[in-house]
């Protein structure tokens, strides 16, 4: 075949943009880049914990900078070589300090010295005792993969749209927020690429980048279904747990339990997987000795209006047949008598694990009624409890039962001494199904 100028000239250009296309392609694959987040985690009137993913980078910077006055506060430096890493992924905690009360700050984040573009925003407390505050909650996060989406088109994930634009100050997972599969919580590379999958989900990165977020976890983020203390990998679990949720100081003990405080209110993050044994097993326990004892103390020290007990199993329903503290039932006499005895008040429970969402009330002999508020699911599948031996639970405050998919939402508001615990639930579309009051006055004995 004779080449003439013209074509030699038309082949020479389609060759050079071909390798110009490649050279790009190559270029920004290899660049370092926020493959999720940034994501605020705890945060108070002058703190804030930052998580983000980053890839390909060794060396991230990161400044805080004052909004308004466009001041540089503090910076903040991680080496990726001395990070839990997965395929040069690798997630980053960094927790800013001397911040001032309700101010807005930004990032300046340089992966490798070289400026990566973001637009996120934490704003810290402000710096008084009581104030009115909401926030999310909600279990179960299963999105389904894409090849599913044809027979569950609901699991998709879209809950996390109407979510992100509530007004709320912060998100509180309630367990199960990714689900193990197969062979992957057979090793720690294993969990971690699950996770990996799930934050770069986009309606879950937008969701996690909206408002600050604390979590615990259940079973499926811990290991197997059902799985407890005799897990195997769970080190490698709580090291995943850790890496990827940026609550407050998880502390030298084994587990992932901790607390905050958030104005009025106490959170007590609670582990229900790390210290469990078996039910039938003697002198069983679910949550363990040392963090029962960490639980009462902080519980008995706490001066706060309401104290919210987070953890994935219910607590009162007796009729649960998979997995609940009624199936613990020493320990859990032993907590409702320290409440009692104690004199502790403003105590609710916060659950998830069940795939449906209900408010139970237990009256206790001697003390204020209990309420446990389960929240689930957000995108994994729905039970339909009504078909089920629970359909008449004695405990089930009426119409609270929702079996589709729905979020919380827990309002704190009132003056001192006449605070108000608003529970509501809201479906997929932010539709309200239903709304409870707990007055604090009703959680005194």
């Amino acid at each position: 075949m004779r080449i003439n100028e013209n074509n030699f000239t038309l082949l020479k250009k389609t060759v050079l943009f071909i390798h110009l296309i490649l050279q790009i392609g190559f270029t920004s694959a290899s660049n370092p880049s926020i493959v999720s987040g940034p994501m605020a985690g705890y945060t108070t009137s002058s703190s804030s914990k930052i998580w983000m993913l980053v890839k390909k980078a060794k060396k991230i910077s990161v400044t805080i900078i004052e909004k308004s006055s466009q001041k540089e506060i503090m910076t903040l430096e991680a080496s990726s070589d001395s990070l839990l890493k997965y395929k040069s992924q690798t997630p980053v905690i960094l927790f800013f300090t001397d911040l001032k009360p309700e101010t807005e700050y930004q990032l300046k984040i340089l992966l490798d010295n070289v400026l990566s573009k973001n637009n996120f925003l934490v704003k810290t407390l402000p710096d008084v005792t009581v104030k009115d505050f909401t926030f999310l909650l909600g279990s179960c996060a299963m999105v389904f993969p894409k090849w599913l989406w044809p027979f569950y088109p609901q699991n998709k994930g879209n809950i996390f749209v109407p979510m992100r634009n509530f007004q709320a100050d912060f998100m509180l997972w309630l367990g199960d927020n990714v689900y193990y599969r197969g062979r992957e919580q057979r090793s720690i590379n294993g969990m971690f690429h699950r996770h990996l999958v799930e934050r770069k989900r986009k309606r879950m990165r937008d969701f996690l980048k909206s408002m600050p977020q604390y979590a615990i976890w259940d079973d499926h983020d811990f290991g197997p279904n059902d799985s407890e203390g005799s897990f195997p990998l769970k080190e490698n679990s709580c090291t995943i747990q850790k890496n990827f949720w940026p609550n407050p100081d998880y502390g030298s003990q084994k587990g992932v339990y901790t607390h905050f405080r958030y104005f009025d209110a106490e959170f007590i993050l609670t582990d229900n997987r790390f210290y469990r044994t078996m039910p039938e097993d003697s002198n069983p326990t679910l949550l363990g000795e040392d963090q029962l004892v960490w639980m009462f103390n902080i519980l008995k020290n706490s001066d706060a209006t309401f104290k919210f007990i987070v953890t994935g199993s219910q607590v009162l329903n007796e009729k649960n047949l998979n997995e609940s503290h009624s199936h613990f039932p020493a320990e859990r006499q032993r907590i409702f008598d320290f409440i009692r005895d104690n004199k502790i008040s403003g105590v609710v429970f916060l659950t998830g694990d069940r795939h449906h969402s209900e408010l139970l009330k237990m009256n206790i002999p001697n003390s204020y009624p209990l309420f446990d508020f389960t929240c689930s699911p957000l995108s994994g599948l729905a039970r339909h409890t009504t078909k089920t031996h629970e359909a008449t639970n004695p405990l089930r405050v009426e119409n609270t039962l929702v079996t589709e998919h729905n979020f919380g939402k827990i309002s704190i508001t009132g003056t001192q001494g006449n605070r108000i615990c608003l529970i509501q639930t809201f479906d997929e579309n932010a539709n309200i199904k239903w709304e409870y009051k707990i007055p604090e006055t009703d959680l005194k004995k």
